[in-house]
């Protein structure tokens, strides 16, 4: 009997390109993009290098003059030319690079955050940063918390210290991984922020009014997005910010005045509909003839809101086309497109759902696939193929993985879940955008995709939601990451299936 040749150990090769890593194939490593790939029709993703050096300060650049060590210096510099592009990304930079830097030269608090806030940019960009809460990460944020202490008890206390500290200190967070400390921060600060927003001088006794309040409105519907049972805090009247705006647009001959208009508008109808829908969320079991007429009419006529929305939107970007070639604010604006179409969508859907109507689920279909071709040509312009790019991306303004992730779940059409999943996969891997991880994204959307598959394959052709699929469990209190973590503790030992359980 002739013995069998012991297998030959070979080192574990890790250089190979991202799609072929994905599809746990060998890669050939030819650059710019991988022979595998182009002869199999697919899209190379280029090449995720060793982690590349962080850029030392050769020469400072801030915009004022900060006290403090050298180390805390250099740390503040990095914040001023790195991480605040980085979470301000394809969005207004004002509130980032400018008015928290002045801030921090008067604000010692400030300015100790920031220190921290880029100590963990710096582990989270780096490859072998398993984890991120880490005793030394932990005992940075601690001090953090008794420096925020200190001046929230001392005289010189002021409300936009507060509150731009509480939007730090939820990055931070988020960077660490703990979304549910950083919820609470957010939702501190929001409903702060909730309390001089109804006071009729809050913009004449907070400095920055307007900037701070942009941010915390957008970081307040991802939120909820990121736990369906989360009710937006922020409440807006949609008839007395926005009547002039959208009787402009309603003329037929208006236009969008500019970019931070646009991104106005826009996140004042997001949060509407978030209420609106969570409304509908209390009525889904109910026939037509018993949904309140005020959710219906409200959710008509934020739907004719979005109509004229877009057309705005379409205008400005052909205006600003001809005005100028900068590719960022295009950028700006198709991103401002895609939420637009997103949110439009969800409405429509759950108009469809509650009123027995296939022509809206149609049409919100259509506007959830003209989104995803966006977000192609946001990432391939971002993502050059062949391309050495950093490990691991932190963005807070984005908001792409939480658009993949709703489309994926809202959506009737397996070519356009299949289609957002595969931009998750390849485009966007390695990516925290706030609160959202796209790596545990990914995961739940995979498994419920493959559950619903199994459903389908024994019954009618595929028609289901995953939100559907996954009732119990994608919609429970804790959001993301409490469904990535009850789907990996329903997962058999013995056949490495998911049992859904539902």
């Amino acid at each position: 009997m002739a013995t069998k040749r012991p297998r030959r150990s070979m080192p574990k090769v890790r250089s190979g390109c991202t799609t072929c890593k994905i599809r746990r194939v060998k890669c050939d490593e030819q650059r710019p993009k991988c022979h595998r790939c182009v002869s199999t029709g697919r899209a190379c993703a280029g090449f995720v290098g060793q982690p590349q050096p962080i850029p030392t300060i050769k020469i400072y650049s801030l915009p004022c003059k900060v006290p403090g060590s050298r180390a805390d210096r250099e740390l503040v510099n990095f914040y001023h030319c790195h991480v605040a592009e980085s979470i301000s990304k394809l969005s207004d930079t004002t509130m980032w690079l400018e008015l928290i830097m002045q801030q921090s030269q008067y604000y010692p608090v400030i300015r100790n955050t920031l220190v921290t806030l880029s100590s963990l940019y710096k582990d989270f960009v780096l490859v072998d940063s398993i984890s991120m809460a880490t005793c030394k990460n932990i005992g940075l944020i601690t001090k953090a918390h008794k420096q925020l202490r200190a001046h929230l008890l001392s005289r010189n206390a002021s409300v936009e210290v507060t509150l731009i500290c509480s939007l730090l200190f939820h990055i931070l967070e988020c960077l660490v991984g703990n979304t549910q400390q950083a919820l609470w921060h957010l939702d501190r600060g929001l409903t702060l922020f909730q309390y001089y927003h109804d006071e009729p001088l809050s913009s004449m006794t907070i400095p920055n009014f307007d900037r701070i309040l942009a941010v915390f409105s957008r970081l307040d519907v991802l939120a909820s997005l990121f736990d369906d049972e989360r009710r937006p805090i922020l409440k807006f009247d949609l008839a007395k910010e926005c009547a002039k705006s959208f009787d402009f647009l309603s003329s037929g001959s208006g236009s969008l005045e500019d970019l931070l208009e646009a991104e106005r508008l826009l996140t004042i109808l997001q949060n509407s509909v978030m209420h609106n829908l969570i409304s509908f969320a209390h009525h889904k079991h109910n026939t037509q003839d018993e949904i309140p007429l005020w959710i219906i009419e409200e959710s008509y006529n934020l739907e004719q809101k979005f109509q004229q929305l877009e057309i705005g939107l379409e205008a400005l970007s052909l205006r600003k086309a001809e005005e100028s070639k900068h590719n960022q604010k295009q950028q700006r604006i198709i991103l401002l497109q895609i939420e637009a179409s997103v949110f439009h969508s969800a409405l429509l859907e759950v108009l469809s759902t509650s009123l027995g109507t296939t022509d809206m689920s149609t049409e919100a279909d259509r506007r959830f696939a003209l989104a995803i071709s966006q977000i192609r040509t946001l990432v391939t312009t971002n993502n050059e193929p062949g391309i050495i790019r950093q490990a691991r991306a932190f963005t807070l303004s984005t908001n792409l993985t939480a658009i993949l992730y709703y489309i994926c779940m809202k959506a009737r059409n397996r070519e356009i879940i299949e289609s957002a999943l595969s931009i998750m996969q390849i485009d966007l891997c390695f990516t925290r955008d706030g609160l959202w991880d796209t790596t545990i994204a990914t995961g739940v959307v995979q498994s419920l995709l493959s559950q619903s598959n199994d459903r389908g394959a024994q019954s009618q052709p595929w028609k289901t939601k995953l939100e559907d699929v996954g009732s119990g469990i994608v919609d429970t209190s804790g959001g993301l990451e409490e469904a990535f973590r009850q789907l990996k503790l329903a997962e058999s030992p013995k056949t490495n299936e998911v049992c859904l359980g539902v």
